[in-house]
């Protein structure tokens, strides 16, 4: 399954991100609490974590979701975690913007889906697989960490079927290294 099947929808995805970023940039400069980041030791199949507020934090992109924020989370538990939600809450998608702890880190964004919850988390700046992957990542470290990777769509993008309606998605960059990655729920509404 392809999120993201043309070049324009990307585009609409990322303008909608940035602004996401820009309306929560404010309140995570305040020092808002945050739980993104996850220690370096994380188990594979684990991205429970709390945040250390050093620089040398490794942020996880699970297969659950970041940190304490997991895909399926209602609005209050991802604000609870430290999500910042926009939008209004009867809207069928609200994007949310998980700050870091470290201020030189870049926010991770996502998407959360009336009914459903948090729908998808976007990879940002650092952010790796608890395999390892992450944005500038050649081909053959993703199909080396995901055997299973599906074959590279028109688009570009390469999907890892997870548990339930997870997945992995991996926009490639000429078919050579990750330039997007995320976790999403498949049943999502919000973008593709």
């Amino acid at each position: 399954m392809n999120v993201l099947r043309r070049p324009a929808t990307a585009i609409v995805v990322l303008a909608t991100l940035a602004a996401a970023s820009t309306a929560c940039a404010s309140t995570a400069a305040q020092g808002a609490p945050s739980a993104v980041g996850t220690p370096a030791s994380t188990s594979a199949g684990s991205s429970a974590g709390t945040s250390t507020g050093t620089s040398t934090e490794t942020r996880v992109l699970g297969h659950r979701g970041v940190g304490r924020v997991h895909i399926g989370d209602s609005a209050r538990e991802a604000r609870k975690h430290g999500a910042r939600l926009t939008g209004k809450p009867g809207d069928l998608c609200r994007p949310l913007v998980l700050p870091s702890s470290d201020p030189d880190a870049e926010p991770i964004h996502g998407y959360l889906a009336r009914g459903l919850g948090v729908v998808a988390l976007f990879a940002s700046g650092d952010v790796r697989t608890p395999e390892g992957i992450g944005l500038g990542s050649t081909r053959k470290e993703l199909e080396k960490a995901y055997p299973d990777v599906s074959a590279i769509s028109d688009n570009g993008y390469r999907t890892v079927d997870l548990a339930g309606h997870r997945h992995y998605q991996f926009g490639m960059e000429r078919g050579r290294r990750v330039f997007e990655m995320l976790v999403f729920d498949d049943r999502q509404p919000c973008f593709g």
